[in-house]
């Protein structure tokens, strides 16, 4: 079942989402890295995000639009399914840049990410809603000491809810 799941968002993953309802969003990332001179710092930046399901499986792509231009700088898949979930981050060109794909649902509102190897650890998580989403992500030496952590809000320009 696993593989089944993690094929299937690998395929998802590197076609573009199917139909579903694409919003606009406002964004505010906190940025905390320890090998700075300037260890935190914010930027708020225009996003769209979609909301697609597809045969139990729900796709949430997200385009972050940091400099201005027309084309996404990143690009974030968020693939679930009712006990999987998976995290691709891509740069402008598409290309991979960081890769979750053994994360835990736990809820339907959020979800847990474990990775890490001999030099860092990371942990993440994302708390979903259809107006409103929040990720964290923490980078971790092997002394446990955190070296970079990043959270970011969206919120949707016209909430569905009032």
């Amino acid at each position: 079942m696993f593989f089944c799941f993690i094929s299937l968002a690998f395929v998802l993953a590197v076609r573009p989402a199917h139909a579903g309802d694409e919003r606009a969003f406002s964004a505010f990332a906190f940025q905390y890295d320890a090998s700075q001179q300037a260890p935190v710092v914010s930027k708020k930046f225009d996003c769209k995000i979609k909301f697609a399901e597809q045969g139990g499986v729900r796709i949430i792509t997200i385009s972050s639009f940091m400099s201005g231009k027309s084309d996404p700088d990143v690009t974030i898949r968020v693939i679930s399914s009712n006990n999987s979930v998976a995290n691709i981050v891509y740069n402008s060109k598409m290309e991979v840049v960081a890769e979750y794909p053994k994360g835990e649902v736990a809820s339907p509102n959020m979800f847990l990410f474990k990775t890490g190897d001999d030099k860092r650890k990371v942990e993440g998580k994302w708390y979903l809603d259809k107006d409103s989403l929040m990720s964290e992500f923490t980078v971790s030496d092997p002394a446990g000491h955190q070296i970079y952590k990043e959270t970011v809000i969206y919120l949707a320009n016209s909430p569905s809810r009032k």
